[in-house]
C-alpha cells in the first residue's frame, strides 16, 4: 500500500482524500439522521428506502461537482454498493455520533465551493436540516434518541428555538460550519426552507 501511494502526485491524492472525505463522512452522517428521522434504525434498513437512495444519488452528485478527473456515475455506484456491505450491519444511531464534527470536515468546502461557482447546495441544506431536528434528542414519537456530539450543550438550545419556536437557522450553522458559512444568505434560507418541510411532517 505504502509504494502504491508514493506515487501519487500530491494534488492526486489531496482530490481523492477530500472525494472520500465528503461522500464517506457525509453520506453516512446524513443517511443516520435522516434514516433515523425516517423511522429506520440500521443501515440495512435505510438503504433499502427509495427515498434515501435518491437523496445519497443527489447528496453524491452536488458535493463531488468540483472533484476533478473523476468518472462520478460509476463512483456513485459503488459507493452505494460499499453502503450496502460495509456498513450494513452498523446502527444509525451510532453513526450519527459526533455529527457536527463530521459535516464540518465533510460539507464546509463544499458549502464554500458550490456557492462561489453558483452551484446546488441543497442536498447539503437538507443534511443540515436532518442534524438539526436529530439533535433535539427524540424522534416524532418522542422516544429518546441518545446524543453523543462536542456541541450538544451549544446546539440543543439553537435547534430548540428552531422546532419549538421560529427562529433561523442562521446560529446553528454558525455554530457548526462558522460565521463565513452562516454569513451565506442563500445557504441559510435553504436550511431553513428544509427545516419547515421537516417541522410541517414532510
Amino acid at each position: 500500500m505504502a509504494s502504491a501511494l508514493s506515487v501519487l502526485i500530491p494534488e492526486e491524492h489531496t482530490a481523492m482524500e477530500g472525494m472520500k472525505l465528503r461522500v464517506l463522512q457525509g453520506g453516512l452522517t446524513s443517511v443516520a439522521c435522516l434514516g433515523y428521522l425516517l423511522g429506520h434504525r440500521d443501515v440495512s434498513a435505510g438503504i433499502s428506502d427509495e427515498r434515501l437512495l435518491y437523496f445519497l444519488r443527489a447528496y453524491f452528485s452536488e458535493v463531488l461537482v468540483t472533484v476533478p478527473d473523476v468518472d462520478l456515475d460509476e463512483y456513485k455506484l459503488s459507493l452505494i454498493a460499499q453502503f450496502r456491505t460495509v456498513h450494513v450491519r452498523d446502527k444509525l444511531e451510532r453513526i450519527a455520533q459526533n455529527g457536527s464534527m463530521k459535516l464540518f470536515n465533510a460539507m464546509r468546502g463544499p458549502i464554500m465551493e458550490l456557492l462561489e461557482i453558483g452551484e446546488s447546495v441543497d442536498m447539503i441544506a437538507l443534511a443540515v436540516a436532518a442534524f438539526s431536528r436529530y439533535m433535539m434528542g427524540a424522534d416524532e414519537h418522542g422516544v429518546t434518541i441518545i446524543i453523543k456530539d462536542p456541541l450538544t450543550a451549544t446546539l440543543y438550545p439553537l435547534v430548540w428555538t428552531m422546532y419549538c419556536g421560529s427562529a433561523s437557522s442562521k446560529k446553528l450553522i454558525d455554530a457548526i460550519f462558522g460565521a463565513e458559512v452562516g454569513e451565506k444568505a442563500e445557504f441559510v434560507a435553504l436550511v431553513d426552507e428544509w427545516v419547515a418541510e421537516i417541522k410541517a411532517g414532510g
